[in-house]
């Protein structure tokens, strides 16, 4: 699946990855925050927003991560053993 992406991803970009999240990891240390419920960002919709042009990657990641598609099965019902 890595392949896929190969193409979004540069490996110029894959290395500066790594500064990147040490430069969002000190900022959302910082200043992290919700500025309405001053509540740490816990999840990728509610840090978005906080990505700046510094991090493009990060940025890039993130709205990646938020619009994959998310499926789960379960069986309509179970058998006994």
């Amino acid at each position: 699946t890595a392949k896929i992406y190969e193409n979004v991803l540069s490996l110029n970009a894959i290395v500066t990855l790594k500064a990147e999240s040490f430069i969002r990891r000190n900022r959302w240390e910082n200043d992290g925050r919700n500025s309405t419920t001053n509540k740490p960002q816990t999840t990728a919709i509610e840090t978005l927003p906080y990505c700046t042009d510094i991090v493009p990657n990060i940025k890039l990641l993130l709205q990646m991560f938020t619009t994959l598609p998310v499926v789960t099965a379960t069986p309509e019902r179970t058998f006994p053993p």
